[in-house]
């Protein structure tokens, strides 16, 4: 009757590890995550069709000379930009969620190239997403060099 027991209870926990469901927050930081990845991504392949629709319609960008682009504005640079990304990667994601809204503290490593010269780029991002009906967009960006 033990032994019977013990199964029906092991099963039982199992039963209920395996049916939990994830917490909203913790959904939300996983999908900003995902898209963070696509983004560094889409920068390297100047990816401009995905951008479009991740970046909100009000999206701002503020670089790390102090420059303020619109989402019209930061397409057209990366189109026509003499920046060249050979690589983009982000690392020390920290997502916090607001509600709706959620704020990504990430550090980026680039490689790539400036009017033909090789560069290296470290910089730290701090960026606003804000969800929209049922997907995320980005709303806001402030990028900082590392030195």
């Amino acid at each position: 009757m033990r032994c019977l027991l013990f199964i029906v209870i092991v099963f039982s926990l199992v039963f209920v590890a395996c049916n939990a469901k994830q917490k909203p927050e913790d959904v939300a930081m996983q999908q900003i995550s995902r898209l963070k990845l696509r983004y560094d991504s889409s920068l390297v392949k100047g990816d401009t069709a995905f951008l479009k629709t991740l970046y909100a319609e009000q999206y701002i960008h503020v670089n790390a000379e102090g420059s303020v682009l619109t989402k019209a504005q930061k397409l057209d640079n990366l189109v026509n930009s003499e920046l060249k990304w050979s690589r983009a990667s982000s690392n020390n994601d920290n997502v916090t969620i607001h509600g709706n809204s959620a704020v990504l503290i990430s550090s980026l490593q680039g490689e790539g190239s400036f009017r033909g010269n090789p560069i290296t780029i470290h910089e730290r991002n701090t960026s606003l997403w804000i969800k929209q009906d049922t997907s995320w967009k980005l709303a806001a960006e402030h990028v900082s060099v590392i030195k």
